[in-house]
């Protein structure tokens, strides 16, 4: 287990929980900002992507793993689950590692 991949892919991680969340009220709120919205949530799903994949690759998943991670983010409202429960997973190994692990990851 790399510890800094989990570390690093952690923080990724829950910022795109947060900016999930953001992209989802704004949606709702300023329809009229549509296309910076689209353009906001391509990115901030490419975000969580990429921290799925630096968790995954520091908890030492399989290639099979990573990739049906991938498509769960693609899956609207599993993908939060997904993000959470390999943040969750991540904690536990960071912790176990001796790190003090805070709200936005390892402090």
């Amino acid at each position: 287990m790399n510890v800094e991949d989990i570390a690093s892919g952690q923080k990724i991680v829950i910022c795109s929980i947060v900016a999930n969340f953001l992209v989802g009220v704004s949606q709702r709120s300023a329809p009229e900002l549509g296309v910076i919205v689209i353009v906001f949530s391509l990115l901030v799903t490419a975000a969580a992507i990429y921290g799925a994949y630096r968790l995954c690759t520091g908890l030492d998943y399989s290639v099979g793993i990573k990739v049906l991670v991938i498509v769960l983010l693609f899956v609207p409202f599993i993908n939060l689950i997904t993000l959470i429960v390999l943040s969750v997973k991540g904690t536990k190994v960071l912790r176990q590692a001796g790190y003090e692990v805070g709200f936005f990851g390892v402090k």
